[in-house]
C-alpha cells in the first residue's frame, strides 16, 4: 500500500510568524539495488509512479552516485539488500566495477547527515536482511 506523497509545496510551508520558507526542494530519489531480489525493482517503480515527475529512480547505484543524487533531494527511498557483517548492519550498493559494495549504517549516517542539513527530510530504508549478498 502506497501513501500519497506528502512533501509540501513552498506555498504550503511557512514559519509560525507567517514568514515563508525559501528554496524548498521537492525531489525524490529512489535507489534500488536488486541483486537477485525480484520485488525490489517493482517496488521502486511503484514508488516512482506515486511521486511522478518529481522522482528519480537509480538502479544499482553506487555510494558515490547516491551522495550526488541526495544533493537536491527531500525524500530518499532505499530498496535493496541489508545484512549483518561482523555484528554491524550494512546496506549493499553497486560499485563502479559492476560488483557490490557495502556501507555500514554508521557510515551511511555520516554520508547522509550533510544532506539532512540542506533539506533531506525523509530517508526510508527497506532492505532484505535474510538473503545473502
Amino acid at each position: 500500500v502506497l501513501l500519497a506523497p506528502m512533501v509540501p509545496t513552498q506555498g504550503e510551508l511557512g514559519w509560525p510568524d507567517g514568514g515563508e520558507v525559501v528554496g524548498v526542494r521537492k525531489d525524490v530519489v529512489i535507489t534500488a539495488v536488486a541483486h537477485g531480489l525480484p520485488n525490489v525493482l517493482e517496488e521502486a517503480a511503484e514508488i516512482k509512479e506515486a511521486f511522478g515527475e518529481r522522482a528519480k529512480l537509480l538502479q544499482d547505484c553506487s555510494v558515490d552516485a547516491l551522495d550526488k543524487a541526495l544533493q537536491d533531494c527531500t525524500v530518499w527511498f532505499f530498496a535493496g539488500h541489508g545484512a549483518s557483517l561482523q555484528d554491524e548492519r550494512v546496506l549493499a550498493f553497486a560499485s563502479a566495477d559492476g560488483e557490490y559494495e557495502s556501507i555500514s549504517i554508521d557510515a551511511l549516517a555520516e554520508l547522509v547527515w550533510p544532506h539532512v542539513t540542506r533539506g533531506l527530510r525523509l530517508p526510508v530504508l527497506t532492505g532484505c536482511c535474510t538473503s545473502p549478498l
